[in-house]
């Protein structure tokens, strides 16, 4: 289309859909770098369409006395005019010709929209369930009055882990049905793709937006980073760079405040975006994705190696117990009372603590409070066989592991000796 006729058409519709806390914002913002694309903060623009029509609805058929009667083409082209002028405004360039708006109840409108732009383009963005709990809560120290969360939270104020997975579940519901039923019209990007790749995702939204291809859209929005007026992320106005840091916070998140029924329908949309199924070891495996920072990887390494255990510390019912980095593959290690020996390795054990590299550092050095880890997920503790926390998860459990993991290197009676996988090691 040439810019004279862009200047002549309104700009086509598009919409950002998605739940709270999964990447909206951030996926926004870089379409908003695009000449091509305008993306201001949420406007609703999907519930306006909604409320306009209904509007005209009750209007039209009060006059017309009929309860049934359909909208005449003027109202629809009314209602078109009154939408398509916000997006004109903000798309003010000739080279801008797609308004793109993100806002989070629009999901709940999709309906309304297609009767009213029958080529609206939606971009559906996911992010796995459990990050998705653990950076809403994180967003939410104050309260749950933002990103929709309210009426599921007054549901069930108990539970607030489950109240985020009904959240999202219901917006992914309902955004997969929509999906299903207009497959031409939808395009898939999962978090966890954008910021490992935000190039190579980057260029499949702007295939699908019928937009040049721009590689560099990360690069010119954090340079040209313009403060946001409207709703949406409050961490990125103070962001420099697309990171892959959160990704996998949600490993602290505990799989058992989800109930059975939920946590089935969850993970059938999981699979159906590309997710492997969350298990009630979900706290206990390490995170598909290992992020470790490689310093902290060989801070944790020495230190256990270093490990000098007086026979008297082990003071646990336990045989064995293991010490997991759910960020790092290589950094696991096993605690057997009768061989008195820390294997580096894998093997059955009767209890697992876990965590990221950084807090089982955190852990060992002493530098945190492991109540307060504990209560937050930074440490968890498991029984393989009962596939819960619960029942070990207790600070006297977490204690023995402390005295027996830090006792003084001066000890010299009954010493653990390290070895890795061959065997092959010396006495500590």
């Amino acid at each position: 289309m040439s810019e004279a006729a862009r200047r002549r058409e309104p700009p086509s519709l598009a919409l950002i859909v998605g739940p709270a806390r999964s990447g909206t914002t951030l996926l926004r913002r870089l379409l908003d770098a695009h000449p091509e694309v305008g993306s201001p903060s949420e406007v609703s623009l999907a519930a306006l369409t909604a409320h306009s029509e209904r509007i005209w609805q009750i209007v039209c058929r009060d006059r017309l006395q009929s309860p049934t009667a359909e909208l005449p083409p003027v109202a629809r082209r009314a209602m078109r005019r009154h939408v398509t002028a916000i997006m004109q405004y903000y798309c003010d360039s000739s080279e801008t010709h797609v308004f793109c708006d993100k806002s989070l109840d629009s999901h709940e409108y999709l309906a309304a929209v297609k009767r009213n732009f029958a080529d609206v383009k939606v971009v559906i963005i996911v992010r796995h369930v459990m990050d998705t709990i653990a950076s809403g809560i994180e967003a939410s120290r104050w309260g749950f009055g933002a990103y929709g969360y309210a009426p599921y939270v007054r549901k069930a104020p108990e539970n607030v882990v489950g109240a985020l997975a009904a959240h999202w579940e219901a917006t992914i519901g309902a955004v997969a049905e929509w999906e299903e039923a207009h497959p031409e019209d939808c395009y898939r990007v999962r978090y966890e793709d954008l910021v490992a790749d935000p190039r190579a995702t980057m260029a499949g939204v702007c295939g699908f937006l019928d937009v040049a291809t721009d590689v560099d859209l990360a690069q010119r929005h954090f340079a040209n980073q313009q403060p946001a007026f409207g709703p949406g992320d409050h961490k990125l106005e103070f962001t420099t760079q697309v990171m892959t840091d959160s990704v996998g916070r949600g490993k602290g998140v505990p799989v058992n405040a989800i109930s059975p029924p939920l946590l089935e329908r969850i993970n059938d949309l999981l699979e159906r975006f590309g997710y492997e199924r969350v298990t009630r070891t979900w706290n206990s495996t390490p995170r598909a994705n290992g992020n470790a920072e490689t310093a902290d990887v060989t801070r944790l390494h020495a230190r256990m190696e270093a490990v000098v255990v007086n026979r008297t510390a082990w003071t646990l019912d336990l045989e064995t117990f293991a010490i997991v980095a759910d960020d790092e593959p290589t950094s696991r290690w096993i605690a057997d009372k009768e061989s008195n020996v820390l294997v580096n390795g894998d093997g059955d054990v009767d209890f697992i603590l876990t965590g990221a590299t950084a807090d089982l550092l955190a852990f060992l050095d002493g530098r945190a409070n492991v109540g307060e880890m504990l209560r937050a997920g930074r440490l968890r503790c498991m029984a393989p066989e009962e596939g819960s926390s619960d029942a070990y998860a207790t600070a006297s459990v977490v204690g023995g592991i402390a005295r027996i993991l830090m006792a003084e290197r001066a000890a010299t009676s009954g010493a653990y000796a390290y070895t890795d996988d061959s065997g092959h090691g010396s006495a500590a």
